[in-house]
């Protein structure tokens, strides 16, 4: 579980600068002792406003201490203020995100977008009418992979290829980002103290959060970043063009990902990345995941799951899928 010393919610706070005034007051009000642990808001046209809280939605009305009246009910205008705000009056310039069903703005906040989808030549060029906005608040947590880096670095500094299993809402990007920023920065008491170089590529911004190209979340200073890039076609090109000792990114599953895993460990670079799942056997079901784990391609799998709020350490495996370690 994800610990936190903060006095005051910056993070939150901040996101709060795109909000238009009617409701940011209200969401100002939420009591702080929530506000540190809200992971999204979520605002869809004709519903109440929503906020996820260690993984649990409720609307803001239903919350202790919320001053939200029930009838206060988010409307399209709502919805056009917050894209204008957010990207700098310039929506324009965000259309490729936009097509794409999101945006990333400055301090690593990302917001899905849903509406009418408008179709050119059988490909997505924009959302129209916007419907739903989820706004996801990114937060770091310094060291909150420390206990897991005893499974994933040996007393040697050797890297075990990783997978790290996660269901939506359980710390899996903020994990990978600390695992990214240890391996990168080096840690101490720990085998590999002054860091290595890092390949990040980070297909959906969301570990680095990079805003033009800038990361808005620490990766490391030893760290290269390929933002907002195909997984296949990153992972080929980080190995030949930085040199990295591990490659990091996340939500593998299918075969194309299977042979670009396969591409990076036939360089000699060993792979850290991510799926959604809740179990080991969630696995088998896709492809090319199956395949990597009959290879025995990884040598840790490492299980995250809600129960003590996100982050929490669910089982670790070794290379067979099948033992577990102790924890």
């Amino acid at each position: 579980m994800f610990a936190t010393e903060l006095k005051q919610d910056k993070a939150y706070s901040s996101t709060l600068r795109i909000f238009p005034e009617r409701l940011r007051i209200k969401l100002e009000a939420l009591p702080e002792s929530h506000r540190i642990h809200v992971n999204e808001i979520r605002l869809r046209v004709g519903s109440p406003v929503m906020v996820c809280i260690k993984g649990e939605y409720q609307y803001l009305c239903d919350i202790p201490g919320s001053v939200t009246e029930p009838s206060y009910i988010i409307t399209q205008q709502d919805l056009r203020y917050i894209l204008e705000l957010a990207t700098g009056n310039s929506v324009f310039m965000h259309q490729e995100d936009i097509k794409k069903g999101f945006i990333t703005i400055r301090g690593g906040v990302r917001i899905g977008i849903c509406g009418r989808v408008v179709m050119k030549n059988s490909e997505i060029s924009n959302i129209h009418e916007i419907s739903s906005l989820n706004i996801r608040i990114s937060r770091e947590y310094p060291g909150c992979a420390l206990p897991l880096m005893k499974y994933i670095v040996d007393a040697d500094g050797n890297i075990a290829n990783t997978l790290v299993i996660s269901p939506p809402m359980c710390g899996k990007t903020t994990i990978l980002r600390d695992i990214c920023r240890l391996l990168s920065d080096g840690y101490t008491p720990g085998p590999i103290p002054k860091g290595i170089n890092v390949g990040l590529v980070d297909e959906r911004s969301e570990i680095a959060s990079c805003v033009n190209g800038v990361p808005q979340r620490d990766v490391g200073k030893k760290t290269d970043v390929y933002d907002d890039c195909p997984k296949v076609l990153g992972m080929n090109m980080i190995i030949r063009c930085m040199s990295p000792s591990v490659v990091i990114t996340d939500e593998m599953g299918n075969e194309e990902d299977e042979k670009a895993v396969m591409n990076v460990l036939n360089a000699g670079v060993k792979i850290i990345t991510s799926s959604h799942g809740y179990s080991i056997t969630d696995m088998n079901c896709k492809p090319g995941i199956e395949k990597l784990i009959k290879r025995k391609v990884f040598t840790r799998y490492i299980v995250l799951c809600n129960r003590n709020g996100p982050g929490t350490l669910k089982e670790v495996f070794d290379q067979t899928a099948v033992n577990r370690l102790r924890l």
